[in-house]
């Protein structure tokens, strides 16, 4: 097997955070070994920039943001407790100029009033 053997010097001035990783490894043969995967990761990263990524990486496109609806919040008046009785606005139009059913159509309100949504 061949062997290179390397000695390094590493500046705490220059590279403080790999300074610092590698002195805070007591024993000789651990920071030994952890240089060598430290390097031996550095190799292959260079060798991914330099031939570029291993395959083609598709970036998904966002979707189209025309069609969609905007949803707002509803903001709480400080009313808690007394619920008007208001009909909530209709919803836009459809572009054929007719409206989509809103939240109490016509059929709710007369399920409602036969007594339908009451349990027990």
């Amino acid at each position: 097997m061949a062997v290179i053997r390397l000695q390094v010097e590493i500046d705490s001035a220059v590279y403080p955070e790999l300074y610092a990783g590698l002195y805070a490894i007591e024993r000789p043969q651990a920071r030994e070994e952890r240089l060598r995967q430290l390097a031996a990761s550095g190799l292959l990263w260079e060798g991914v920039r330099m031939r570029g990524s291993a395959g083609a990486v598709t970036h998904p496109q966002p979707p189209a943001t025309a069609s969609v609806p905007v949803l707002f919040d509803v903001v709480d008046d400080g009313t808690r407790g007394s619920h008007a009785a208001t009909e909530p606005p209709l919803p836009p139009a459809l572009e054929a100029g007719v409206y989509r059913p809103g939240a109490r159509s016509e059929r709710v309100k007369r399920m409602r009033d036969r007594g339908l949504f009451k349990n027990g």
